[in-house]
């Protein structure tokens, strides 16, 4: 028995003595306090500039982690493709190293413009302002009419004819730039119209006529003649042309070709006249004024030839005869 006692201590001592021992009974050795990772990197896929990039970092133990990179994005570089103007838009190329690129618009910038030349408008002339750009020198040109600028020349004209009475005759010549009315007649730019009354030498009858002087002075001749001249504001030339609409008349003595004549031209005119009965006193009262010795006027059509109907606001127009333009004057 004392036996067995003995040997039951000595087989707890010894296993006492082994449950001290690391690893017995399956337990193993812990040496995660004692070992440190010593990761070395290693690039899996390099990064693009328009994709992410990946490292790995690895242990000796085999342990190891992943972690990505960022995409480099583009480098672009900026070169002016076109410079801009001052009407046309410029463009601006960039471009990255790996071949991407794209485009970018460069504003125009418009006219700079400065002024040139200028001159102030006259009665006879518009003034004019000229600008141009101090970049490119385009040019431009600003034009300003006088508040009272002539819009016609108006001639007076007196002519010795077969008999000494002879005839005289106002003729208005468009000097602007778009057309004019001269009574209930439309005169073209660049054109003229003769008015003068006629007794019984014209086959339409007495009155007032259009165009009969013009169109028969340059189909026949015109000699032997004394014009006065003067230019005509527009508030003038409404006046003149009143007075042909309110003058349809003919006689011997007052309204004869002279009287009509003058009583035109002084509507209209600084210089005024004095009717004194026959053309012929009135061709010598011209010559004691600055005066011309020819005219040259518009040549006219058959058809621009008219003799005036009514007066006032039923003043109208009709073409005349073949026998009326048939001889001069």
């Amino acid at each position: 028995m004392k036996y067995f006692k003995k040997v039951l201590a000595l087989v707890l001592t010894l296993a006492f003595v082994i449950s001290l021992v690391p690893g017995v009974y399956g337990e193993e050795n812990d040496t995660t306090t004692d070992h440190v990772h010593d990761y070395i990197a290693q690039v899996i896929k390099e990064a693009s500039h328009t994709e992410n990039g990946l490292l790995r970092y690895t242990c000796l133990c085999n342990d190891f982690y992943e972690e990505e990179t960022e995409a480099l994005g583009h480098n672009y570089v900026a070169d002016v493709a076109k410079e801009a103007s001052c009407t046309e838009n410029g463009v601006i190329i960039y471009s990255c190293s790996c071949g991407k690129s794209y485009e970018e618009k460069i504003e125009a910038q418009g006219h700079n413009y400065v002024i040139i030349e200028h001159t102030e408008p006259t009665q006879e002339v518009d003034g004019i302002t000229v600008y141009a750009c101090s970049v490119c020198s385009n040019e431009y040109t600003e034009t300003k009419e006088h508040e009272d600028k002539y819009v016609a020349k108006m001639y007076i004209c007196a002519k010795r004819g077969v008999s000494p009475l002879g005839h005289m005759w106002v003729y208005i010549e468009n000097i602007s730039n778009q057309p004019i009315e001269v009574g209930v007649y439309t005169v073209p730019i660049g054109q003229g119209v003769s008015i003068g009354a006629f007794g019984l030498t014209r086959a339409d009858g007495i009155g007032i006529y259009y165009n009969v002087e013009a169109y028969t002075a340059n189909k026949y001749g015109l000699k032997n003649v004394v014009c006065m001249q003067e230019n005509l504001t527009k508030s003038d030339l409404e006046k003149v042309s009143q007075k042909v609409r309110n003058n349809n008349f003919w006689d011997p003595i007052i309204l004869n070709c002279m009287g009509i004549a003058f009583s035109i031209w002084n509507s209209g005119a600084s210089t005024k006249l004095i009717s004194l009965v026959f053309p012929v006193f009135g061709r010598l009262q011209m010559l004691m004024h600055p005066h011309i010795d020819e005219i040259n006027m518009y040549y006219p059509t058959e058809s621009q030839v008219y003799k005036q109907k009514g007066i006032g606001q039923d003043a109208r127009l009709e073409n005349v005869s073949e026998n009326t333009l048939s001889h001069g004057f």
